[in-house]
């Protein structure tokens, strides 16, 4: 799995659409969201967490469970996407002081709004242009008000009243367009999703141990987890297993030699996601699209991954979701990627990946650019688990072999987060922006 430092958050709501139930509204929502890791500060004041940036000298922080996405992925957003950073910024007010996709089936015409908040993190990315909701934060007479939530008003019908922004083909939003359903139009755009990314800070309840010669998952949680996938892809060959389910607050151990013992061909895995999928309450269409769109992660991924469930009330307390009208039912499904980060024993499961890492710590002396950016990359993608070949590469003689693997091993560490907002409601003012992002 490649590393982790921001938070893709894909979202599908559907109000389905039943020929026999023409009355009927259902909302389906699912998400994809990466654990990753970041340090953070303790530190004073109502309205704000304090994080200390990695590495800076001084601070002193923890590490600290984020729910994240892959900065590759958000750099593989069509440039019609909202990006909040660029979109808006937070005003700082002072007194004495101065980072998922909607899909939607229901009536012809049916007047929608949904407002999904962000009470453990901020957004990051979405389409369309939602209405903003806002809070000013205060502590010691100084106020910051920053987006805590998002909000879209429309409605439904099967062929949208405006020119749909142009993705190139083969991009993955044209997968989540391919996914029946009605169009969503508000002033001035139509789409056939709604989509958003946000960080929220929440551990995983389901984890993993690696041992010489097993995978133990664990559950924290007070249920059953429901359906597990483990990946394990060593560069030269893949192996998998389903658990159907781990005990509340236990643990099943996976030995290796079962791990391989399955069909590691593509379909039969491709197949064992959408299965886990749809055991979440995914429709098949639904399940489809969320796989062709992850497929890369599933399929290529050198390590381990660990795919599971968000626990319901968990997901809830993450990302607040509100829709109008009610609809008769609701799914929600959090689909957490987990690449096990930090686990020293998965490196002695592939001897050929260390013998890779070899080859490209070479190729950093290379006097050709091609050969040292190549070996460059090859590091990048492979995230954590070439952390300690990058620690001895770090003390070579030769000064660019040791700058690069310098330079690469300050990309592993937790990544630097701004203080993020921790509640509503207490010492701040709410409004919403009525024109969407500033």
């Amino acid at each position: 799995m490649i590393r982790i430092s921001a938070l893709l958050l894909t979202v599908n709501l559907v109000a389905t659409h039943l020929a026999a139930e023409d009355e009927k509204f259902v909302a389906h929502e699912w998400g994809v969201m990466v654990r990753s890791t970041v340090l953070e500060k303790p530190g004073s004041g109502e309205g704000f967490r304090h994080v200390a940036r990695a590495g800076e000298e001084g601070e002193k922080g923890k590490q600290r469970g984020v729910l994240a996405a892959p900065q590759e992925l958000l750099g593989q957003l069509p440039p019609f996407v909202i990006r909040h950073a660029s979109a808006y910024a937070p005003r700082s007010e002072s007194r004495a002081w101065n980072k998922p996709v909607i899909h939607l089936y229901g009536k012809e015409g049916l007047p929608v709004e949904i407002k999904i908040l962000t009470p453990h993190g901020r957004p990051l990315a979405y389409w369309p242009k939602p209405k903003l909701l806002e809070e000013t934060f205060w502590f010691m007479g100084s106020g910051t008000t920053d987006a805590v939530g998002m909000q879209w008003s429309g409605a439904l019908t099967k062929q949208p009243k405006n020119h749909l922004a142009e993705a190139k083909a083969g991009h993955w939003w044209q997968n989540a367009r391919e996914v029946p359903g009605m169009y969503l139009n508000m002033d001035g755009s139509s789409e056939r999703f709604v989509f958003y990314e946000a960080t929220a800070y929440q551990e995983p309840v389901v984890t993993g141990a690696v041992i010489a010669d097993a995978v133990e998952i664990k559950n924290a949680y007070a249920a059953p987890s429901g359906p597990v996938l483990v990946i394990v892809n060593t560069g030269t060959k893949r192996g998998w297993a389903k658990i159907e389910d781990v005990p509340a607050k236990g643990s099943v151990k996976v030995s290796k030699e079962d791990l391989f013992k399955a069909d590691a061909g593509e379909a039969k895995l491709l197949e064992a996601c959408r299965a886990q999928l749809e055991a979440l309450g995914m429709t098949k269409e639904e399940a489809r699209a969320i796989v062709e769109i992850w497929k890369p992660d599933l399929l290529d991924s050198k390590g381990f991954l660990l795919v599971s469930k968000m626990p319901g009330p968990l997901f809830d307390g993450m990302f607040p979701l509100e829709i109008a009208p009610k609809p008769d039912a609701l799914v929600r499904a959090g689909v957490v990627f987990d690449s096990l980060p930090g686990e020293a024993a998965r490196i002695g499961w592939m001897p050929e990946l260390q013998k890779e890492m070899e080859a490209w710590g070479k190729d950093l002396a290379s006097e050709e650019f091609e050969v040292r950016e190549k070996a460059t990359q090859a590091f990048r993608k492979t995230g954590d688990l070439a952390q300690p070949v990058l620690e001895k590469l770090a003390q070579a003689e030769d000064l660019n072999i040791s700058g690069v693997a310098k330079r690469l091993l300050e990309g592993l560490k937790p990544a630097p987060v701004n203080a993020l907002p921790t509640h509503f409601g207490r010492g701040s003012e709410s409004k919403l922006i009525k024109d969407g992002a500033r």
